[in-house]
């Protein structure tokens, strides 16, 4: 059922990857607008650290909808 379920939400998985891709790129910039000079290790933090900031409001959107969407449907309960 996991399987069935992964397979039917891979039109979605495109554009969530883009906008994830999107979301960490605007927040290293807009970081770089705050903070004029940026050392190599301050660089490496925002690069890493960015994306999964920009986790969590995806997630805050994505996993309710597909959960009602599955509910609607009737499989939430099996996956």
């Amino acid at each position: 059922m996991v399987r069935y379920e992964g397979l039917s939400l891979r039109l979605e998985w495109s554009p969530v990857f883009v906008i994830q891709l999107l979301m960490g790129a605007g927040l290293v910039v807009m970081y770089g607008f705050f903070f004029e000079e940026l050392g190599p290790s301050q660089i490496v933090y925002l690069v890493s650290g960015a994306p999964a900031l920009a986790l969590i409001p995806v997630g805050f959107v994505i996993v309710p909808a597909a959960i009602a969407d599955q509910r609607s449907l009737g499989t939430f309960d099996f996956t």
